[in-house]
């Protein structure tokens, strides 16, 4: 998104077009050479976040079995969703780079037509968990993912090609994916990704959009002012086009989530407030599996990918 370049220790550790067998190679040399906890759980992130579930266990399976028992517990112990991968296996995706930042996986699964989302995620944090757990998550329903990564935590300044403006960048994107037979039906974005998921699906006009707990920045605020001329377009509650459905998921007692989604309600009064009771976390993804209570949210999220109605009453559920 941003060419800003990142400070060192930021920096990703693997390249979006690299070898799984560097992959592998880069892991096994951050553990030989014996590197702190932080700088290792960085690199397992990174890898959690690109690579498709597939491969990831290739990854994973690969690695392990080249580790000592110590080496081997403590990337169990850095990246413990991992573990899944290595006894399960992983759904199977054809990843493809469309840009830096922007990475199609499509459904291997038989069928022309299926939806497709577009996620917008911040660099590391991915939808609250490993893009590669949404991933394998959503695995079981034949659906298309496209996730776009910020470096600088927010996409006020997010540019494709040359692109201008945020609206240009989206149109860029749904250009590029109608091309490969692809049209976006639901935009998704955690964190800072969130604002911009649900007013790329407004600008849309034909597909929903869902946050969690997702946060709006204005120009000014983690947006360089220098770049503010490219931020988001002015929205305003008397938007013209059509009201497409628009969920926020996030802790009832989170205070600046729900205030971010008060702020956004009056931009667009259509915007279903989803909030999670006795929830005072950051995280809704987090919360949601402690309480057994991700999955069936994960199947809404594809319900409303293939165009259906649905109701995210955290309440009621069961």
């Amino acid at each position: 998104m941003s060419n800003a370049p990142l400070p060192p220790e930021e920096a990703d550790f693997f390249g979006q077009d690299m070898d799984l067998s560097e992959m592998v190679k880069g892991i096994l040399d951050l553990v030989v050479s014996n590197v702190g906890d932080r700088r290792l759980g960085r690199a397992l992130v990174d890898l959690g976040n690109l690579l498709a579930p597939q491969e990831l266990t290739k990854v994973y399976q690969t690695i392990t079995e080249k580790l000592t028992d110590a080496s081997r517990q403590r990337v169990a112990r850095l990246a413990p969703q991992w573990n899944h991968f290595l006894s399960r296996g992983g759904k199977v995706y054809r990843r493809e780079q469309l840009w830096p930042g922007v990475m199609l996986y499509r459904s291997a699964a038989e069928g022309a037509v299926r939806p497709a989302m577009v996620c917008f995620t911040s660099k590391r944090a991915g939808l609250f968990m490993p893009n590669c757990r949404f991933l394998e998550l959503i695995g079981r329903h034949p659906v298309d993912v496209v996730i776009l990564t910020s470096d600088t935590g927010t996409f006020g300044d997010w540019s494709l090609c040359g692109s201008r403006s945020f609206h240009d960048s989206l149109a860029t994107l749904k250009a590029e994916l109608a091309g490969r037979g692809i049209r976006p039906s639901l935009y998704l974005g955690a964190s800072a990704g969130g604002g911009p998921a649900v007013i790329a699906a407004m600008l849309d006009g034909r597909a929903s959009g869902i946050m969690f707990g997702g946060r709006f920045y204005w120009p000014g605020r983690k947006i360089p002012l220098s770049r503010a001329g490219s931020a988001f377009e002015p929205l305003c509650a008397c938007w013209q086009g059509p009201r497409v459905p628009l969920h926020s998921i996030f802790g009832a007692n989170m205070a600046w989530d729900a205030e971010n989604t008060r702020r956004l309600s009056r931009l667009m009064p259509h915007l279903q407030a989803n909030p999670i009771p006795n929830d005072d976390k950051h995280s809704p993804m987090a919360t949601l599996a402690a309480r057994q209570k991700l999955r069936p949210v994960v199947d809404l999220i594809v319900q409303a990918a293939a165009g259906k109605p649905v109701n995210f009453d955290l309440v009621r559920m069961p």
